[in-house]
């Protein structure tokens, strides 16, 4: 029989997950997080390419280089009258991209920092069964 820790373990291990989350307020902003280094890259890179002005405020890595997080920002993406695209219309974008690829939506979560609380929108994809 196996033990309720490993089969969660492996539960973990079948999916890859990707977190999205949009601000206007004082961290204005689309912030993308993904497990799958790989999907996050061509996700930033479709971005910076269908977004006017699409900048990269911070970029976090693992201790291995890898990136997980990209921070972007551009010019009048908290206004809408700017003609920009705005960031809650990009995280929708984002959303599309990455369900056209097989990522299934799972939920959103609510997290709080000093000042206001932030809704992420979470993501999964299953591995193939060959990894």
């Amino acid at each position: 029989m196996t033990r309720g820790s490993q089969v969660e373990g492996d539960i973990m291990d079948a999916f890859q997950i990707f977190r999205l989350r949009a601000d206007d307020g004082a961290y204005e902003g689309l912030y993308l997080w993904s497990t799958d280094i790989a999907q996050l890259e061509l996700l930033f890179n479709d971005a910076r390419n269908t977004i006017p002005d699409c900048q990269v405020k911070e970029a976090r890595r693992l201790p291995t280089g890898d990136i997980y997080r990209y921070w972007l920002i551009w010019k009048g993406g908290t206004n809408p009258a700017s003609g920009a695209p705005t960031y809650d219309d990009t995280l929708w974008w984002a959303m599309r991209q990455l369900c056209q690829r097989g990522w299934e939506p799972i939920g959103s979560v609510y997290g709080l920092d000093d000042t206001r609380i932030h809704t992420f929108y979470e993501l999964r994809r299953k591995e193939p069964a060959d990894v």
